[in-house]
């Protein structure tokens, strides 16, 4: 019997689906029972990433955070083959612990598999471009007085270490005196950005600005956010995949860069691809890493009980609504690890995802994030699309250091974007005006 190419390739992908699934099961249990499974978890890990970026070629975004993810996931090659330690601290190095880490990531990359027939189905390659935000002509203006007041306020933030010299201590306090601003800045450069009388020049203006203040002060993450609103604004769909890719690695090469200036004062290449000093890998990655083991840790320890599981899950739907500072630091991951433990810093949001909501919610809570940037292709709705939209301009902040940043950075936009667009800033001027707001 002849079955066509269509039906046959659909067929395959629904045995996938089951077959990588099942074995999620299986990995899942082995991790609980503490059964050895890396040699299986890992290659497999590998193998749906690389056929992820194989069916999601046409959402660039989706391969930049897969990319961004992937990172993190090689460095558990090290540890597992190599035998090194991931980070200096000692106390959460078990190989259990890493496994279940692998497993993470592992469901990441499945989730992200499941939603492939949702997508294929689409038509339109681009998130925001070609449904530009309309502001008038004062909206306009307003959002530049905006921006450029907020980029002076940045660069009020920390030393200059392009003039003083790159120092770790002065790094360290850079980053004390850091605050909600340069997200602030990077949240109203996104709506002049996307909007339909955005200019390219002052968009790049502004984005170099802001650039050469996050390179003096040593931030790396920091820097991403602007360069992804350019992209997205302008270039999503435009550039091909391996121009996309170079320019990708490039980038990541840069903040490796970067990341040595701050913490040496200077680039040595040698150490800086060296995975092994010793047995120990040192390096930021891996500190993120020993964190997730050290989450995973507490939770297996009885340290953090179910109860404050809970309240850790309710508190990170609040923190959406309510600053971070009217949380105490045991409701707030990643603060709550160091709570309780020595770490070296960092909050994968898989882990915090595990912590919330136990290993099932990894599953669904990766499901969603995928799902929900896959439907904000095609929504007719412009505050869904302009909420996933920034979800992507700060992917790198939420996967890796506070995973309350996934909820908190789209509702500032919101709240921003309604303001903007319902305030009628002829009230301003206009004296006989009987209210400020339009419906």
């Amino acid at each position: 019997m002849y079955i066509s190419e269509k039906k046959a390739k659909n067929m395959l992908y629904q045995f996938l689906v089951f077959f990588f699934g099942f074995t999620s099961l299986i990995f899942i249990l082995f991790s609980y029972l503490k059964i050895q499974f890396f040699e299986l978890c890992f290659p497999f890990t590998v193998f749906v990433f690389v056929i992820n970026l194989f069916l999601f070629r046409n959402r660039q975004p989706i391969l930049f955070i897969d990319f961004y993810i992937f990172i993190y996931f090689l460095y558990l090659f090290y540890y597992f083959y190599q035998g090194a330690h991931i980070s200096e601290h000692t106390l959460y190095q078990e190989k259990y612990l890493f496994e279940r880490v692998c497993l993470f990531f592992y469901l990441f990359y499945y989730s992200q598999f499941c939603i492939y027939k949702i997508y294929k189905k689409q038509t339109n390659h681009i998130i925001i471009r070609n449904k530009k935000i309309i502001f008038s002509n004062i909206e306009i203006i307003i959002l530049l007085i905006f921006i450029f007041g907020l980029l002076c306020v940045t660069y009020r933030i920390g030393t200059d270490m392009i003039r003083t010299g790159f120092n770790y201590r002065v790094y360290i306090e850079n980053l004390k005196a850091s605050s909600v601003i340069p997200a602030l800045f990077i949240i109203v450069f996104a709506l002049y950005a996307f909007s339909q009388k955005a200019n390219r020049f002052i968009c790049c203006f502004f984005c170099l600005a802001y650039l050469y203040f996050c390179i003096s002060r040593g931030f790396r993450i920091t820097a991403l956010p602007a360069i992804l609103v350019i992209y997205l604004a302008f270039y999503e769909g435009k550039i091909p995949n391996i121009l996309f890719l170079i320019c990708l690695f490039s980038g990541l090469a840069g903040i490796i860069v970067l990341g040595e200036l701050k913490d040496s004062g200077s680039v040595n290449f040698s150490k800086m691809f060296d995975a092994e000093r010793g047995g120990v890998i040192i390096s930021h990655h891996a500190d993120i890493l020993y964190t997730m083991t050290a989450t995973i840790g507490l939770v297996e320890n009885g340290i953090v009980d179910a109860l404050l599981r809970l309240e850790l899950g309710v508190s990170f739907f609040l923190q959406a609504f309510f600053l971070p500072s009217f949380f105490p630091d045991t409701l707030r991951y990643p603060l709550v690890v160091s709570y309780f433990t020595v770490n070296g810093g960092g909050g994968f949001f898989l882990a915090g995802a595990y912590l919330f909501w136990g290993v099932f919610g990894v599953f669904i809570c990766s499901y969603i994030i995928n799902l929900l940037i896959v439907k904000a292709y095609d929504t007719k709705s412009i505050y869904f699309q302009l909420a996933i939209t920034i979800v992507l301009v700060f992917s790198c902040n939420w996967i890796s250091y506070d995973f309350h940043t996934i909820l908190r950075f789209p509702m500032y936009t919101l709240i921003v974007y309604w303001l903007l667009t319902h305030i009628d800033w002829r009230y301003l001027k206009n004296e006989n005006s009987i209210g400020c707001f339009s419906y």
